[in-house]
């Protein structure tokens, strides 16, 4: 379940979010408005725990359905107005991708994990369906006790220096397109991807060649998590898992990017 919980604040800063593991904080001064919004972050799990369990995610969801029903029931109206559609256009502008820095490469990786990290790979493993469940796995990534199972992966790639640059620099360099605040209470309407497949994962291996943090991607579902809270693709713009996604086709991973996806024929 990908629901995100938006709380309108008087200085209605944009993207603040709330309710989900790994969510940003709270936002100073929160209305009652609950709006769903698109969420590329999946909660984060640490590479030593379990995932949080789905049916936590849908009690929650359920929990909020029911107070905004609630709400609606006793004929309480929404505080504030709904945003034009100039300015949900140009919020939607605002959270696209732009490369507004230039962190020059030494600098990149002298941030954690590259710091840290012998080798960098990308891989591909196969979908987790459970027939028996009739659901997926929360956590697809293969892994034992902590380790990773190559056995069970699909494709994997070690990057050069010059993709591990490249993959720094999508994660430093680029940032949302513009900031964009409005006066006053305005809420803008969202939708929610309702799915988390996934399928492909950037490993950071130490110098021993073991597996210390990863990012798992779902690039059909446009959602990630992280191992931990330490690792990071950046500002959350709205293209930033497809900079992603072209640097894994670019590599040769094609599971997860151009096959066994739905669309996939």
């Amino acid at each position: 379940m990908a629901a995100v919980v938006h709380l309108i604040d008087s200085s209605n800063t944009i993207g603040r979010y709330i309710g989900v593991p790994g969510g940003e904080s709270k936002p100073r001064n929160p209305t009652f408005v609950i709006l769903i919004r698109p969420q590329h972050k999946a909660p984060a799990v640490g590479c030593n725990c379990i995932s949080a369990p789905l049916k936590f995610m849908k009690r929650t969801f359920l929990f909020l359905l029911l107070t905004l029903f609630t709400c609606l029931t006793y004929g309480q109206k929404l505080p504030g107005r709904q945003a034009t559609r100039k300015e949900q256009e140009t919020m939607d502008r605002s959270r696209e991708c732009a490369k507004l820095k230039q962190i020059p490469l030494s600098e990149r990786l002298r941030n954690y994990p590259f710091n840290s990290a012998g080798q960098i790979q990308v891989v591909s493993f196969k979908s987790s369906y459970d027939s028996a469940r009739g659901d997926y796995y929360r956590d697809s990534l293969p892994r034992k006790n902590d380790t990773v199972v190559y056995s069970k992966l699909f494709e994997v790639k070690t990057l050069t220096s010059e993709q591990v640059g490249t993959l720094a620099d999508i994660i430093y360099n680029y940032d949302y397109k513009f900031e964009y605040k409005l006066r006053g209470n305005v809420y803008f309407t969202g939708s929610m991807i309702n799915c988390y497949n996934p399928r492909n994962a950037i490993l950071l291996l130490d110098k021993d060649h073991n597996v210390f943090e990863f990012i798992e991607v779902c690039f059909e579902c446009d959602k990630y998590r992280e191992s931990s809270d330490r690792v990071s693709l950046g500002t959350d713009c709205n293209q930033k898992l497809g900079l992603i996604k072209n640097l894994f086709k670019g590599v040769g991973i094609e599971y997860g990017v151009i096959k066994g996806v739905m669309t996939d024929k």
